[in-house]
């Protein structure tokens, strides 16, 4: 939280409880401040969420490339290098 937040949440608390009237005030100030946390929450995940797309996208075009072997289309996963020609396993 930073530091103009907290000394506004500050105000008001103290705004709530010297004015007993106002207290539906305060409670629709709480209620807009935790929209904002969970509105931040919502933004963080989904930024997360992209980070992660991106880097699952860097690794298949770092790793998955289709090489042709003879007419034979063999297309290695991201855990197995492929060097030199490539042979069918049924022979």
């Amino acid at each position: 939280m930073k530091k103009g937040e907290e000394t506004w949440q500050q105000y008001l608390i103290g705004y709530a409880f010297t004015n007993n009237g106002r207290l539906r005030f305060a409670h629709r100030a709480l209620h807009f401040e935790v929209f904002i946390s969970v509105a931040r929450s919502k933004e963080k995940r989904e930024k997360r969420k992209e980070e992660q797309i991106e880097r699952q996208s860097e690794v298949k075009r770092q790793f998955i490339k289709v090489t042709s072997s003879g007419g034979v289309w063999f297309a290695p996963s991201a855990e197995v290098a492929v060097r030199g020609k490539a042979f069918p396993l049924a022979l």
